[in-house]
C-alpha cells in the first residue's frame, strides 16, 4: 500500500508541475482618476469664490447669501477671504465635508525691551495673538496644539469654553540642550530643553488669550524674541535657530503671514432631534444629507448620506459620488460599476474572486484537480487539496511541503524544475530545507541559485 505522506508529497509537487504549463497571469490595471474636491456650492447667483478659496453656503460675502450673520465671511479684492470685517483672520479654506474652516492666525509675540523690561513672574499678556469670542459657531478644535518657541520663558493660553470655566493651557521653554550641545544647532526637537514646548488644546474652546511669564535665573540679554501660537498638528517645523533669532517674527507676525488654525464648525446650537423639529431652520436641506451632533457641545452639522457628495446645506445639494473614479478610496480588483449610492465590483469573464473589491480576480480553469490547485494558490491554502487523512498522519511535514510548492511556482516558468528533477526535490525536504544549490547538476542555473528554507 502506498504510503499517504509520500503519495500527498507527490501530488502536491506533480500538481505543481502541471499548473505551471497552463497558469495565465491575470493584470487588472486601473485608469487613475484625478483627484477631485467635494462640491463647495454657493446659493444660486452668490458669489462663490474670491482668490483661490472656494465659499459654500451657509457661508457668504453678501446679503442674502450666508445663512445668518455669523456666516458672514469678507472677501478683500477678489484676492483673501476674511471672517471678520477689520480682516486679521485669513480663511484658507472651508471644509464642509469634516466640518472644519482652516484660517490663518498671526502669532503672538514679545521682543526687546518688551521681553527684557518685564519683572520675572509676572505674566504679561499679548492682546493681538488671541482669538476673540466673536463666532458663535465655531470653536477652536483640538485637531491644533498651543506651541511656544524662545529661551527660559513660559507661555500660556487661558481659553473660554462653553459653558465651562476657563481653561489655561502652557509649557515652558529651555535652550539647556541647545547651550550645552546635546542637541544639534539644527535640531528639530521640541521638547522643551530645545527652545520649543508643546502643549494640547481642550475641547470645545471657543476663545483663548496668550501671555508670557519670565523665569528667574535667565539672561535675556542673547533673546531677541519669544514667540506662542496655536497652530495645526504637524505643520509646524521647529528649528533651533528660531529660538534666538527673530525669524519667526519675519515668517508669521509680519501683516499678511500667520500660522494654520482648524476651527470646527456647527450649524445651530440645537441637537438634531431638536432642530428636525423646525423645517424652515433645519440646516440639513439635501435629500441625501443626514444629520450629525457634535460631540461634547451643543450644535449640529450637515452631511452628505454615504455615497453622496456636495453640499448639504443646500436643496439638491448632495449628488451621487462614480466610485469608479475613485479606486483609492473604493477599492476593486476586478470590474467597477456604478450605482446610484454605491458601487459594484465584479471579477471579468473567466475569472472569479471570493471578494473582488479586496481579493484579486484568478482564471477560472474549469472544473477538477487543476482548478482547485489555482483557486487554493490563490490564498496560500494548497495543503487543502490533500485528503484529510494524508492531512493528519503528514502533520507540519504536509505544511512545508505545501509552502515548496507555492513558492516554486513563484519562480518564473523556466526556472521551475521538471518531472523528472521532482524525485530530486522529494528527496531533499526531509528536515524541512530545500537547498536547491545542491541539485545544480539537475536543475537550470537560476533556480539552483535560490535557497528555500521553512521557519
Amino acid at each position: 500500500m502506498a504510503c499517504p505522506l509520500l503519495t500527498g508529497k507527490k501530488l502536491l509537487l506533480s500538481s505543481l508541475l502541471v499548473v505551471a504549463s497552463t497558469t495565465l497571469t491575470l493584470t487588472l490595471k486601473h485608469t487613475a482618476a484625478s483627484t477631485s474636491s467635494l462640491a463647495f456650492a454657493a446659493l444660486p447667483g452668490c458669489p462663490d469664490k474670491c482668490g483661490n478659496v472656494s465659499i459654500p453656503y451657509p457661508f457668504g460675502t453678501i446679503d442674502g447669501c450666508f445663512r445668518e450673520p455669523p456666516f458672514r465671511v469678507y472677501c478683500e479684492d477678489d484676492h483673501a477671504v476674511y471672517l471678520q470685517e477689520h480682516k486679521k483672520l485669513k480663511v484658507l479654506q472651508f471644509e464642509l465635508a469634516q466640518g472644519e474652516v482652516l484660517i490663518q492666525k498671526r502669532i503672538a509675540t514679545s521682543c526687546g525691551v518688551n521681553l527684557t523690561g518685564k519683572a520675572v513672574g509676572i505674566p504679561w499678556v499679548v492682546h493681538d495673538g488671541g482669538l476673540a469670542d466673536d463666532y458663535p459657531y465655531l470653536t477652536i478644535s483640538t485637531k491644533n496644539q498651543f506651541t511656544a518657541v524662545g529661551c527660559g520663558i513660559a507661555a500660556i493660553i487661558v481659553g473660554q469654553g462653553e459653558n465651562q470655566p476657563d481653561y489655561t493651557v502652557g509649557c515652558r521653554s529651555f535652550c539647556d540642550d541647545v547651550d550645552s550641545n546635546i542637541v544639534e544647532e539644527n535640531s528639530t526637537q521640541c521638547n522643551g530643553n530645545t527652545g520649543c514646548c508643546q502643549a494640547s488644546i481642550p475641547g470645545n474652546l471657543r476663545a483663548f488669550q496668550p501671555s508670557f511669564l519670565k523665569m528667574s535665573g535667565v539672561n535675556y540679554s542673547g533673546v531677541p524674541c519669544v514667540y506662542a501660537f496655536v497652530v495645526e498638528q504637524k505643520w509646524f517645523k521647529f528649528k533651533t535657530s528660531y529660538a534666538k533669532s527673530m525669524e519667526l517674527y519675519s515668517k508669521y507676525r509680519n501683516k499678511g503671514t500667520g500660522v494654520p488654525l482648524v476651527l470646527d464648525l456647527v450649524v445651530g446650537n440645537e441637537t438634531c432631534d431638536e432642530a428636525k423639529r423646525n423645517a424652515l431652520s433645519y440646516a440639513c436641506k439635501a435629500t441625501n444629507s443626514s444629520c450629525i451632533d457634535r460631540p461634547s457641545r451643543s450644535g449640529y452639522l450637515c452631511n452628505c448620506s454615504q455615497g453622496y457628495e456636495g453640499n448639504p446645506y443646500l436643496h439638491g445639494g448632495c449628488q451621487d459620488i462614480n466610485e469608479c473614479d475613485y479606486p483609492w478610496l473604493y477599492p476593486c480588483k476586478g470590474n467597477c460599476r456604478n450605482k446610484i449610492g454605491n458601487y459594484a465590483c465584479s471579477c471579468p469573464s473567466g475569472t472569479q474572486s471570493k471578494d473582488p473589491k479586496i481579493i484579486p480576480c484568478t482564471p477560472t480553469i474549469g472544473d477538477g484537480l487543476v482548478a482547485d490547485f489555482v483557486n487554493l494558490h490563490s490564498v496560500g491554502n494548497l495543503v487543502q487539496m490533500l485528503d484529510s487523512q494524508v492531512i493528519e498522519e503528514g502533520g507540519t511535514e504536509i505544511q512545508e511541503v505545501s509552502q515548496l510548492a507555492i513558492s516554486c511556482i513563484e519562480l518564473r516558468g523556466e526556472d521551475r524544475p521538471t518531472m523528472r528533477q521532482t524525485p530530486k526535490l522529494q528527496s531533499m525536504d526531509d528536515h524541512a530545507t530545500c537547498d536547491i544549490r545542491n541539485l545544480s547538476s539537475v536543475l537550470p542555473v537560476n533556480f539552483a541559485q535560490t535557497t528555500i528554507t521553512f521557519t
